[in-house]
């Protein structure tokens, strides 16, 4: 069933800039959960929430793309004071303005989201690929990241075994270093999602 509201632009823009502060750009592909319940939307990404007066007209949960979000901040002053925006499997709408993206979810239930910093390290990273369960990466928006973290790892690992091969460091050396930072960062942030799980 998708979820609709009445908005105004100005608290939808607010809300978008908001999700975008101090979020690299490589990081516009981080999911925004919008839960629609009688009088509000809450608007969150990793690492920031943002609650907005709003008027359902059908409540429910929906996953949209921050880059898609960004789309509709960018042509927010074009739209009228307050408008209705439509979540459907595949597609939002406001005013009349629909964009399709397959990244476009309905969701089932309202998001549980880890308290992680926007900023989130390449270190932190890898450690909570290391503790968090694939469903659990994949719920909490973060298997982009995890994707690009693994990809920095091996690209460093590389780059550093290359420089150092006069040295006689190898690559398993390095990948060794490199877990045992890892595995260092996730025993710290281990408690801190066990506790959220719970």
């Amino acid at each position: 069933m998708p979820v609709e509201f009445t908005v105004r632009t100005s608290d939808l823009g607010q809300a978008i800039s908001e999700l975008q502060a101090n979020r690299s750009e490589e990081n516009n592909d981080d999911p925004v959960d919008i839960v629609v319940m009688e009088s509000s939307a809450i608007l969150s990404a990793i690492g920031t929430e943002k609650e907005i007066p709003a008027t359902s007209k059908l409540t429910g949960s929906a996953r949209v793309p921050l880059h898609i979000m960004l789309k509709i901040a960018a042509t927010a002053h074009t739209y009228t004071q307050s408008e209705v925006v439509k979540c459907d499997q595949g597609s939002i709408m406001i005013g009349r303005t629909l964009i399709n993206h397959a990244q476009i979810e309905l969701r089932d239930a309202t998001p549980h989201r880890l308290d992680v910093p926007v900023d989130l390290s390449v270190l932190d990273t890898l450690a909570l690929f290391q503790v968090l369960d694939p469903g659990t990466i994949l719920a909490e928006g973060l298997q982009p990241r995890v994707t690009r973290a693994l990809a920095t790892r091996y690209s460093a690992v590389n780059t550093a075994a290359a420089a150092l091969e006069p040295l006689g460091v190898t690559v398993e050396q390095l990948k060794r270093l490199v877990d045992t930072h890892v595995l260092a960062a996730a025993k710290r942030l281990r408690p801190t999602c066990e506790a959220a799980a719970s």
